[in-house]
């Protein structure tokens, strides 16, 4: 979960904290979130797809000459993470099992393991490529 930076939000979530008593602006709003330990809302799908819009925009990365979408980025990040640790992805990812993980980016670590095989057999690797 990502937390958002949709400053109304952030604002609300302090102004409904009974403890603090201090009008939040721009400049001290996430102070004022860690100072009381408030918990901001999570990134919404909206705001998700805006942020990936913005961040293709400014580094030219697109798919297939699309922004990036929601899935593709999480799809991305599961793919790194799994490369790392399943289990890790897993939790990461809130998959069920790591078997629901294994299903979904098994195919991916097969391509890894045979590019890796053959380098290990030919007596190269990927970055001599």
């Amino acid at each position: 979960m990502f937390p958002t930076a949709h400053l109304p939000s952030l604002y609300d979530v302090v102004r409904d904290a009974d403890a603090v008593s201090e009008e939040p602006t721009k400049e001290t709003v996430w102070s004022l979130l860690r100072e009381y330990e408030l918990v901001p809302p999570a990134l919404s799908t909206a705001g998700a797809r805006s942020l990936l819009k913005r961040l293709s925009a400014e580094s030219g990365i697109t798919q297939d000459g699309e922004e990036l979408l929601p899935h593709g980025a999480r799809r991305g990040l599961g793919d790194e993470l799994y490369d790392t640790s399943a289990e890790l992805a897993q939790e990461v990812l809130r998959h069920q099992s790591v078997e629901t993980t294994h299903a979904s980016y098994r195919d991916d670590d097969v391509e890894r393991l045979r590019g890796a095989a053959e380098d290990a057999l030919s007596g190269t690797s990927s970055g001599d490529r």
